[in-house]
């Protein structure tokens, strides 16, 4: 199967999560990227430089894909490539999205959007509470074992520590409130926010990292499995499915959306013996939510849209 991937040439600290993963599908299918600076930085994935002027069928007659794959991290500049009723071309068209819940990706145009070109298949990364008439999958985040691990060389800091952003938006509201809860406190390590360098090294310093199911999105991000691998325990807000995500047996703490209990929690954390939750959560993870589990469930979902197959829906939605 040839898989031909569109890609808007986001690069970032997260780009394990995105290009990173799917770049891996070339391990399985004859595969190859499309988009700016792709052939400058990876020219035997990205063969074809980008020019502004190329279409869609251009592409489809140069690389004769099976599948379209367009990663939406933000749409532009391969949304100007893709026509509506894009079902026309007789090719499977699949977006790999991340988190349409932002000010520049208004969930609503975005949806619509996914309604205009006729897309085949959305596979979400998150869990979603919106109605939609069009075919969607759950695959959720996951995180590599080969990057994040415990160390038992490192002498945990018997702290909270804290990555990520925390700018105005509105569906962080919740880790804003967490980290404020807890910055008046010294129970968190500061200063905390982004971390760009060493960010695998960053998670295995602490007894516990908090973080939240993607704020007011109630489902687990990326960062909840890399906690997780690194035998850190993990100090959330609830999620959607969390039993089929992680079955029967505790395997993080869970703090109210109003973080009323959070820094009771917290002092728990770091007073108590909490090696059985955290054994818990880095085993299911292991299981369940490596990078290679997931890909292989990405193989088989693209795999069925190819062969006209039911799409496997290992996660329910």
């Amino acid at each position: 199967m040839n898989i031909l991937l569109l890609y808007n040439g986001y690069r970032s600290v997260d780009y394990r999560t995105r290009l990173g993963l799917f770049s891996k599908l070339s391990n399985y299918f004859d595969f190859n990227i499309y988009g700016p600076k792709e052939h400058e930085i990876n020219p035997t994935t990205a063969p074809l430089k980008f020019d502004e002027k190329i279409t869609l069928q251009d592409l489809c007659n140069h690389f004769t894909p099976d599948i379209i794959i367009i990663p939406l991290y933000a749409p532009k500049p391969i949304m100007c490539l893709i026509p509506k009723k894009i079902s026309k071309l007789s090719i499977p068209v699949v977006i790999i999205e991340e988190d349409h819940y932002t000010k520049e990706r208004d969930p609503e145009n975005i949806l619509q959007w996914y309604k205009d070109i006729d897309v085949n298949l959305v596979i979400r990364r998150h869990f979603y509470t919106e109605k939609y008439d069009f075919k969607s999958v759950w695959l959720p985040f996951c995180a590599s074992d080969k990057e994040f691990f415990p160390d038992k060389f490192i002498e945990r800091k018997n702290i909270i520590g804290f990555a990520g952003s925390y700018e105005n938006n509105p569906d962080y509201e919740i880790r804003k409130l967490a980290l404020k809860t807890l910055g008046n406190t010294n129970l968190i390590e500061k200063p905390y926010g982004k971390v760009m360098d060493r960010y695998s090294y960053y998670l295995r310093q602490f007894k516990s990292m908090l973080t939240c199911a993607g704020g007011t999105i109630h489902t687990p991000m990326a960062k909840f499995f890399e906690i997780g691998l690194s035998g850190t325990a993990v100090l959330t807000n609830s999620m959607y499915e969390d039993k089929l995500l992680f079955g029967d047996k505790q395997c993080y703490f869970e703090y109210k959306d109003d973080c009323s209990d959070l820094i009771e929690l917290a002092k728990f954390i770091l007073n108590e013996d909490v090696s059985e939750v955290v054994n818990n959560c880095t085993k299911i993870i292991k299981e369940k939510h490596t990078d290679d589990k997931r890909l292989i469930e990405l193989v088989n979902i693209l795999s069925a849209l190819h062969e006209g197959k039911e799409i496997p829906r290992i996660w329910g939605q």
